[in-house]
């Protein structure tokens, strides 16, 4: 929806997020998912999947994690 909106204002989106879209889904579902993704790589400069499920992270060519420590978050790239 937020693509269509911005085409018709003549904007392009470069970035999509994914806050945790995989909670819901079983296997099935998320392997569509992926799919989906793969096949949107060429439409968006930037996917960020923020996702706790190791079946989903352990398929994206990179990951980061982002861990608490006393100091304060730091975040590391760990794919």
């Amino acid at each position: 929806l937020a693509q269509l909106l911005a085409s018709r204002r003549g904007a392009r989106l470069d970035v999509l997020i994914c806050d945790e879209a995989t909670a819901p889904l079983d296997k099935d579902g998320r392997d569509a998912y992926l799919s989906i993704l793969e096949m949107c790589r060429d439409t968006f400069s930037l996917i960020l999947v923020i996702s706790h499920s190791a079946d989903v992270t352990s398929r994206l060519p990179t990951q980061l994690e982002v861990v608490a420590e006393p100091s304060g978050s730091v975040v590391r790239r760990i794919a």
